[in-house]
């Protein structure tokens, strides 16, 4: 299927199912490097921890998460469907450039959680969509007295705001190509699985976002992206079937090495030094993750 034509709420509810699949009980959050437009999962403890006290909410394709100009007052946290973020101009009217969550991420709230300032921007469902919410003065009377708890959720609304200062820096400084390639890195680091091929190693991946929503995502016009894609396709790089797609990981590594900065400066955390070894740090937590620590 070309992923051009294929439906956006189809193509959401497919991605729910896979973090129902996914564990990621054994992986380490802090060797997960940061991608643009797609922030970080919450960890386990705080996800459990607003799914506890939290309330459920169902928001039905294009309702807000907070309404526009509204105080940041709540966490919330994707349970089902996909949710999105913009900035608006002065005008009014919504901009490209957008940042996605997908199902166990961030709905909203990473920028002013803590000072409460109005959202700059809107915060609203791509589809129908269900969150938990939790307000934040809850949160943070908890996190006073549990020192753990605090650093957790300062660590995730600080990895969330590089997440989106990532997102402006690669659409000030890349070209449209690499912007695709930017996204579909991250994309590929949350949902990839390498299929075994020694002599052509390719990674499997569901179907990215639709084309127009992608380049509304990355700020590229839509027929430019399906331009990319062929191009892709064309050099072998690039496959797709009924729910799934697959990439060469040989053609995100230059885009991969840029994002983790590998071989330009010391990181302490230790992030793989390639997609490949990222997806077997998820698939292969503790093993990798000794070998990382060494």
């Amino acid at each position: 299927m070309d992923s051009v034509q294929h439906d956006s709420s189809a193509w959401a509810r497919s991605l729910s199912n896979i973090y129902e699949s996914d564990d990621w009980a054994t992986f380490s959050l802090p060797h997960f490097p940061i991608f643009p437009w797609i922030t970080p999962r919450v960890p386990k403890r705080l996800k459990d921890l607003i799914l506890r006290i939290g309330e459920v909410k169902d928001i039905k394709e294009g309702g807000y998460i907070i309404p526009p100009g509204a105080s940041v007052n709540k966490i919330s946290i994707v349970i089902e469907g996909f949710t999105a973020r913009s900035l608006v101009n002065p005008l009014g009217v919504e901009g490209n450039g957008i940042g996605i969550a997908p199902p166990q991420h961030l709905a909203s709230g990473n920028l002013n959680f803590f000072s409460g300032r109005p959202c700059f921007g809107n915060y609203y469902a791509l589809v129908d969509t269900k969150i938990v919410q939790c307000p934040a003065d809850k949160i943070r009377k908890l996190a006073e007295e549990d020192a753990e708890l605090l650093w957790l959720l300062c660590s995730q609304l600080e990895s969330c705001c590089l997440s989106d200062r990532f997102s402006f820096g690669c659409q000030g400084i890349l070209g449209s190509e690499d912007k695709i390639k930017a996204f579909i890195c991250g994309w590929t680091a949350n949902y990839g699985t390498v299929l075994l091929d020694k002599q052509n190693p390719k990674v499997r991946i569901p179907l990215p976002p639709p084309y127009k929503l992608l380049g509304k995502i990355c700020s590229v016009n839509w027929l430019i992206v399906k331009g990319i894609f062929n191009k892709w396709k064309d050099e072998g790089d690039w496959g797709t079937g009924e729910d799934s797609a697959t990439i060469s990981p040989n053609l995100l590594s230059d885009i991969y090495k840029w994002l983790t900065r590998e071989g330009k400066e010391f990181y302490p955390l230790g992030y793989p030094k390639t997609l490949q070894d990222l997806l077997e740090l998820k698939k292969n937590g503790p093993e990798v993750h000794k070998r990382l620590e060494n």
